[in-house]
């Protein structure tokens, strides 16, 4: 598994707050998000294709309506239901 860590930056005009997008399989992306930012914030300024995946905020399953605070880590992964890949 890659665990480098590309930093992204996103201009709020205030203070920011780091968050971790974490996909499956590829690498951890850092991006600053404004307070207040959600999940899926994080996903659009990360880049990152979330169509289909189950996203976990901090382990939880999570929502891309989930608000994120600094240092929480977003995983992406395939959706599993009964054993079986969705």
């Amino acid at each position: 598994m890659n665990h480098s860590i590309t930093a992204t930056t996103v201009a709020d005009g205030g203070s920011n707050m780091l968050v971790k997008v974490a996909p499956i399989g590829s690498a951890t992306i850092e991006v600053a998000l404004a307070a207040g930012a959600k999940v899926s914030d994080a996903i659009e300024a990360a880049d990152v294709d979330s169509e289909g995946k189950a996203i976990r905020l901090n382990s939880e399953t999570a929502s891309m309506t989930s608000v994120v605070r600094d240092g929480d880590i977003i995983t992406l992964h395939e959706k599993i239901e009964g054993g079986q890949l969705v």
